[in-house]
């Protein structure tokens, strides 16, 4: 278990105790809180998943049922020590992921560490390298996204591209074929 997922488990428990405390008596509150679980789902960071790894849209649903269940507390004093514990907790991990999100290389080698069998993190990753002049690195990645999906046009063009401009037009002109 990293670090990460550790910290998003303990959000997610808080916001568990917090639901019981909540939800015993108010069958709204009951299903704004299913509502915010059900939706965070794809994005909790405790189950990781390839295709919502970086989609912070996926936020927006449960950030409406959290906004609606916070106006219908009457006695918010009396959960302030749990709300204050949620609302530190992600804080902590908004700083983290905004270190990683600070530019494209920093991004797509985090993605790529985290999820070595994605094609985008490789292809990301590669467009990366390629923009800072590493184009033997671009080479590297973009024909790892193109092994883990051979078909992809994407990566494809991406490799005769980076050769292109390396200045191997043989092998270039092969793969636009």
């Amino acid at each position: 278990f990293t670090l990460h997922m550790v910290l998003c488990a303990a959000v997610a428990a808080l916001a568990i105790v917090i639901a019981l405390k909540i939800s015993s008596v108010n069958k709204t509150r009951r299903f704004l809180l299913i509502w915010v679980a059900v939706f965070m789902l794809p994005v909790n960071g405790v189950f990781p998943s390839t295709s919502t790894m970086m989609a912070d849209r996926y936020f927006l649903l449960p950030s409406v049922g959290l906004f609606l269940l916070l106006t219908t507390v009457q006695n918010v004093r009396k959960y302030t020590v749990h709300i204050a514990a949620a609302i530190l907790m992600m804080c902590i991990l908004s700083w983290g992921r905004a270190c990683v999100w600070s530019d494209s290389f920093s991004l797509w080698s985090d993605a790529a560490h985290r999820f070595p069998s994605c094609y985008h993190t490789h292809t990301g990753l590669g467009y990366a390298y390629r923009n800072a002049g590493s184009l033997e690195k671009a080479l590297k990645r973009f024909r790892e996204a193109e092994h883990l999906v051979p078909r992809s046009k994407k990566a494809q063009l991406a490799v005769a591209t980076t050769l292109k401009i390396m200045g191997d037009f043989d092998e270039s002109m092969d793969r636009f074929k």
